[in-house]
């Protein structure tokens, strides 16, 4: 396999993961709620996503690098197909937790399997050269191919059944699980490690321990993991029950988030070139920053949509460098161990977020949970500033 069909693989896998999403994202908190669920249960229900991440996150990093990380890849899309079906058919908290249960495990196998799976594969090759636009640019073109079928989705389907999006979810994550289980299986055969799981894992630890960049990213990413989940679990929340918008206009709002996202990881594939990897990703920090302040004193809808779109941005521009300099930090024989304890940081975030809006959001409001956001997004800067001193 040359370079080229690496890089058009990633990009079909991360391209297909991104519009799956993208449907799966655009409404499923307003679409239990419109089935009757009030905002404290919708919030217990999605900590069943965030503990399922934590539990099952890092066992299957580390089975992915002893047994192929695209086999385990197409076992989770699979899965993740199986729970959005469930979940377009749910009526009921049961089903709907049910349906989240899968839909959680199914991403928690995925997981970061996509990047750890081209970065290894990639540095046979020209290694970080190609990363350093392939991996922003697949994150923007991604995003672009998710706002352009979501505007389309929008025109065909707006007086039809909610449930649509999540079946073609459904049918697309199934559809990608079966390519990468037959078309993608024998390249799976050849990432087997003669490891076993359990020396993996006493490989893993020590590398861990040792590592201060990779010990400070990770609280880092902790911190704006948790400005970011209270953003994406309360931003259809905000906008339906205080702002008044019609849950029909949510779809296509949240396609607007997707394109401007799309731009920030563009963005990033293009001034990466030319700037430290550490200050893009300082720069993108700091936007959001300025995007949850806004958001913290803004009234109207007009500038809680500005902040939004600001907040997208930001995010594209520092995840899309984030990706790029912390993989020279990782060991190539556990590298999907190690980037599978981003989604279960994430998972971590996740669960402290949803506790935050069960517990105290009909108290606190609003206002003081995005001045929460910025506090968290403030101390992530300071540790970036001390990861850029240390590398």
């Amino acid at each position: 396999m040359n370079i080229r069909a690496i890089v058009r693989q990633y990009y079909f896998l991360v391209v297909l993961f991104a519009v799956v999403d993208f449907l799966f994202g655009s409404g499923y908190v307003a679409f239990m709620s419109h089935w009757g669920l009030s905002d404290s249960l919708i919030g217990l229900i999605l900590s069943i996503w965030s503990g399922v991440t934590l539990l099952f996150g890092i066992p299957f990093g580390v089975v992915a690098d002893s047994l192929g990380r695209k086999r385990v890849m197409g076992i989770g899309f699979l899965i993740w197909g199986i729970g959005l079906l469930l979940f377009s058919l749910s009526r009921d908290p049961l089903a709907f937790g049910i349906a989240i249960f899968l839909i959680a495990l199914g991403l928690a196998i995925i997981g970061q399997l996509p990047l750890s799976w081209f970065v290894s594969t990639s540095n046979k090759f020209e290694g970080s050269e190609v990363q350093d636009n392939a991996i922003p640019f697949a994150g923007a073109l991604s995003k672009g191919v998710s706002f352009c079928a979501g505007i389309l989705f929008t025109l065909l389907v707006v007086n039809s059944s909610g449930n649509i999006p999540y079946y073609v979810a459904a049918v697309l994550a199934i559809f990608t699980g079966v390519v990468v289980l037959t078309i993608f299986q024998a390249d799976s055969k050849k990432e087997k490690n003669t490891r076993t799981l359990l020396a993996n894992i006493k490989e893993t630890l020590p590398f861990l321990r040792k590592n201060t960049v990779l010990l400070l990213f990770f609280i880092k990413y902790f911190l704006s993991g948790i400005a970011g989940q209270l953003f994406v679990f309360c931003w259809q929340l905000h906008m339906v029950n205080e702002l008044k918008v019609a849950e029909d206009k949510l779809g296509v709002i949240f396609s607007f988030f997707i394109l401007t996202l799309a731009l920030g990881y563009y963005f990033t594939s293009k001034i990466g070139k030319k700037f430290n990897k550490i200050n893009v990703s300082l720069f993108g920090n700091i936007v959001i920053l300025i995007s949850f302040l806004m958001m913290s004193v803004g009234n109207s809808f007009v500038s809680f949509l500005i902040a939004s779109l600001l907040f997208e941005f930001g995010l594209g521009v520092e995840q899309g460098a984030n990706l790029i300099w912390i993989q020279p930090e990782i060991r190539e024989d556990i590298r999907a161990t190690i980037l599978s304890l981003l989604p279960v940081i994430l998972g971590l975030a996740s669960l402290l977020a949803s506790g935050v809006i069960s517990l105290f959001l009909s108290q606190i409001g609003f206002k003081l949970l995005w001045t929460l956001s910025a506090i968290l997004t403030a101390l992530a800067i300071l540790l970036l500033g001390i990861i850029k001193k240390i590398i």
